[in-house]
């Protein structure tokens, strides 16, 4: 996994003073890692499946680093895996996609 502060931005579309600060964040699955996984969940003289799939998870935060009140937030994660059809094998892509921008109202 990768962490990043990428510097200071405006916490919103009215913000001219760059106050809050931008954080991103990458992972992969570690194929090696779910290998073993797998090794100790399938009992003992079972074949352990090869799932060759993959999984990459994006977040990005702007935040105020005073407060830790978010202005933004956005989350892509993408699955991808091989799949056997009637036509042959193919590899199959997921994308799930959000994103959310706040907006604080004072004196309320």
């Amino acid at each position: 996994a990768q962490i990043e502060y990428s510097g200071r931005v405006n916490c919103g579309s009215l913000d001219q003073s760059q106050s809050c600060v931008r954080l991103l964040y990458h992972s992969e699955t570690d194929n090696v890692s779910v290998k073993e996984l797998l090794r100790k969940m399938v009992p003992p003289g079972q074949p352990v499946p090869d799932l060759n799939v993959s999984v990459v998870l994006d977040l990005e935060l702007v935040t105020d680093p005073e407060t830790l009140l978010p202005y933004f937030t956005k989350q892509t994660k993408r699955s991808t895996a091989p799949m056997d059809t009637p036509e042959g094998a193919v590899t199959v892509t997921q994308v799930q996609e959000s994103e959310v921008r706040y907006l604080y109202v004072m004196g309320i």
